[in-house]
């Protein structure tokens, strides 16, 4: 018996003993990155960056050096992922700026706040320190924008991905009505939604399923219109939602229909936008 504890004891892993990164399995390199925060050493933050992506096939980090006192500066992104024209646009307004000596901060901090609000001229920009945060929306498509001193990135909207043009449904051909229908874009499929609901009332909630897709799930409807004790129940029940993967919207159903088994249809399904409109002003 002794020599079985013994044998157990070398591959057992004591409770606060902790996992090296080598090591870990997936849920412990994702608590990992969670906790991970960057620091004020560009070095080390880009160093960080590379050993929690695996340093992988298409990530790209530019070093250069900018502004009066020549501070050194970063930005990575995902190739393929971006408009270039965005980046390019950027970087230039880092280099013109750095030509100028009066008004502008020599560093630390105060660059990076200046940076933030008189160069980059992007539709979104924010702030962002947590590791997880960073690389999840670098792997959306945005750029990073980190320097030396400062221990926080600009999360720059350089999102260019590639969608599926819209079209009229195969399954759903209809004489009458828009030929249009939805893609597999979020984004598209809410702008068809808003130009034939051009109202305040037509409300959108987003929600994040899935631990490893982290799929963007969103809730349409009706302010006023909308039963509110059932949008309570669906918001419930994504909220409630635990699994590793949503890769598509049959995966949900399972998830929030009462009878899964049933014979009878619970959920509506549909790729048409004109269907889709008149099923929310029901």
């Amino acid at each position: 018996m002794g020599l079985i504890k013994n044998i157990k004891g070398l591959f057992a892993k004591k409770k606060n003993e902790k996992t090296s990164f080598d090591q870990a399995d997936i849920s412990e390199l994702m608590e990992m990155t969670e906790q991970k925060n960057l620091s004020d050493s560009l070095s080390q933050n880009l160093a960080l960056i590379r050993e929690y992506t695996g340093n992988s096939f298409g990530l790209k980090i530019r070093e250069f050096n900018f502004g009066p006192e020549n501070t050194r500066g970063a930005i990575v992104f995902i190739e393929g992922m971006v408009k270039t024209a965005s980046q390019e646009e950027a970087i230039r307004s880092l280099f013109v700026y750095s030509l100028k000596k009066e008004g502008i901060p020599g560093g630390g901090s105060d660059l990076f706040t200046f940076v933030r609000d008189n160069i980059l001229l992007a539709p979104e920009v924010k702030e962002e320190g947590n590791l997880d945060k960073l690389v999840y929306s670098v792997m959306l498509g945005d750029t990073l924008f980190l320097m030396e001193g400062v221990d926080r990135a600009l999360v720059i909207d350089t999102k260019a991905w590639k969608t599926r043009d819209l079209a009229e449904p195969d399954a759903e051909i209809s004489i009458r009505g828009v030929r249009e229908g939805f893609n597999e874009s979020i984004h598209d499929n809410l702008s068809l939604l808003r130009r034939r609901l051009p109202i305040a009332q037509l409300w959108v909630e987003s929600f994040q399923v899935g631990s490893l897709t982290r799929t963007q799930v969103a809730t349409v409807y009706i302010k006023g219109l909308v039963g509110e004790g059932i949008l309570e129940e669906i918001r419930s029940r994504l909220k409630k939602i635990d699994t590793d993967s949503i890769i598509e919207s049959g995966d949900i159903e399972h998830f929030i229909e009462d009878e899964p088994f049933t014979i009878f249809p619970l959920v509506q399904r549909t790729e048409r936008v004109d269907k889709a409109v008149a099923s929310l002003v029901e």
